[in-house]
């Protein structure tokens, strides 16, 4: 295994942790990056396999261990001491910042080697029909939406159907993480590209402002997850 395979197979395990909120503590200042280093890693990574078919089938494995992870987009400074090799701590913050980062120029990278497209990707599809009648009992506790009927399907039919939100995106993107369980091929991204989704603020959603608005807890957050339970009951 080549030195560039070795160092992407630990940058993936890296932004695996990240994404789970794993405390990370100190690590050597030479595994962060720039992104002209990292562009250069990438390329020097795609020379250490033997043909086409093994670099592909690589990167299928490692696109779909990373494209259903969320980082919150933020700012992150390198410290960097050429003096000596000195390990760093940077914060949950900086991670979740550099992580991200790191995750979409893999991301867009790895598309683009194996030219996959959005309509390439398996559709969002319902895995239990009972997904309707728990955002029915959703939203008649938070009216999420001011406009807008049948957003399960809207979203599995892709019928680009205005919504508005009356919610937070932290709180909608939170709604999005519980219904997971009762969809195939769940993205976040696929709510977005299926439906025209605008905020509080009238701003239409995107894959980007609906990624950066992932939280583990919202003002209504006790709520829904009250509402899920008794559900499953």
């Amino acid at each position: 295994m080549s030195k560039e395979v070795e160092k992407i197979k630990t940058i993936v395990k890296y932004l695996n942790r990240v994404s789970k909120s794993e405390e990370i503590g100190l690590m050597d200042q030479d595994f962060f990056l720039t992104k002209d280093e990292l562009n250069k890693l990438i390329n020097n990574y795609y020379l250490g396999f033997n043909n086409q078919r093994e670099l592909n089938e690589e990167l299928r494995f490692r696109h779909k261990s990373i494209v259903d992870l969320e980082f919150k987009k933020g700012i992150f400074s390198r410290y960097k001491d050429l003096a000596n090799n000195t390990r760093v701590n940077y914060s949950q913050q900086e991670h979740q910042a550099y992580a991200f980062m790191v995750w979409q120029i893999l991301i867009n990278e790895f598309e683009k080697k194996l030219n996959l497209k959005v309509k390439d990707k398996p559709n969002l599809g319902i895995k239990n029909k009972e997904v309707h009648e728990l955002f029915k009992l959703i939203d008649a506790k938070l009216e999420i939406f001011s406009s807008g009927e049948n957003f399960i399907d809207a979203s599995v039919y892709q019928r680009k159907e205005d919504f508005y939100l009356n919610i937070t995106n932290r709180e909608f993107h939170y709604i999005l993480t519980v219904l997971k369980p009762y969809f195939y091929n769940f993205e976040y991204g696929k709510f977005v590209f299926a439906n025209n989704i605008f905020t509080k603020k009238g701003t239409q959603l995107t894959k980007e402002n609906l990624h950066n608005s992932k939280s583990y807890t919202t003002n209504n957050a006790a709520l829904i997850d009250e509402i899920i339970n008794n559900f499953k009951k």
